[in-house]
């Protein structure tokens, strides 16, 4: 989710995720949530339960509370099948 609102009208990543999860129907743990700020989309997705994918960058610095560490989105594929595949609870996908 890319979410750009009028300041005054802002809900915040956690209520637009809390209201994704109503509206579809999906539990937490259907759900991953990339993003590289832990102050935001990932904050928001850990407090919910919603597992956290990190996008490494040079000004970004690693939160080690997100679930998973990605360096590019090429990488996602990767570990959405091994994911999938291997059911793990936590991995480190590296280029």
């Amino acid at each position: 989710i890319d979410a750009l609102d009028f300041r005054s009208q802002r809900k915040g990543k956690k209520k637009i995720f809390e209201e994704l999860l109503q509206k579809y129907h999906w539990r937490t743990d259907e759900v991953l949530v990339v993003g590289d700020n832990p102050l935001s989309e990932l904050g928001a997705a850990k407090s919910l339960g919603i597992q956290t994918v990190q996008t490494l960058r040079p000004t970004v610095v690693t939160w080690d509370e997100a679930d998973y560490h990605i360096s590019s989105f090429q990488e996602l594929e990767l570990l959405l099948n091994h994911h999938h595949e291997n059911d793990a609870t936590q991995s480190r996908i590296t280029p």
